[in-house]
């Protein structure tokens, strides 16, 4: 939070300034140029409600690693079944230096973590019902890829192997 207050009077990147604008100009649903849809329908979504701004492209990143923190604690809690290690997991990652600089600095990086994550949760977690785990899976595979595209790496291999895993059926 401190990082955030502090980064309020910087300049974005440049990466960040190109989607905060393309959001704030957005009409159609598909105004995303060549841009991964995800991201930038994220960050309308984020600019009706904060209004366009740099600090409101701050704290979206702001939200997406608060909620990514959440998303890894329940992940570690569910696939290890220890409440102290998703709190040392969540801890660790909350206080690594670069994750926090990232949540500051109106990137994709938070957003993209947090989709891999539910991800993971839907290929890893045990005793998910069938058919919770292939709706969470189609969900979360098609919020990778509409993310960042080179989220096919992830996503594939890791469908493959749930398929496998876990029978299920097409």
């Amino acid at each position: 939070w401190e990082l955030l207050v502090e980064r309020a009077a910087q300049p974005l990147p440049p990466d960040a300034i190109y989607v905060s604008g393309l959001a704030a100009r957005m009409e159609y649903l598909y105004d995303t140029e060549f841009r991964e849809p995800g991201w930038v329908w994220m960050m309308k979504l984020f600019q009706v409600v904060a209004g366009p701004s740099d600090l409101s492209s701050r704290l979206f990143s702001f939200a997406c690693s608060v909620a990514m923190l959440a998303v890894v604690y329940a992940f570690v809690r569910r696939y290890f079944g220890s409440a102290w290690m998703a709190a040392l997991v969540t801890a660790s990652l909350g206080s690594h230096r670069f994750l926090v600089d990232a949540a500051s600095q109106g990137l994709r990086t938070d957003l993209f973590t947090l989709v891999v994550t539910g991800f993971a949760y839907a290929v890893f977690v045990p005793g998910l019902a069938p058919s919770r785990r292939g709706i969470a899976l189609g969900v979360m595979a098609s919020a990778v890829v509409l993310t960042q595209f080179s989220g096919f790496l992830i996503v594939v291999p890791l469908l493959c192997h749930a398929a496998w895993r876990h029978r299920l059926s097409w």
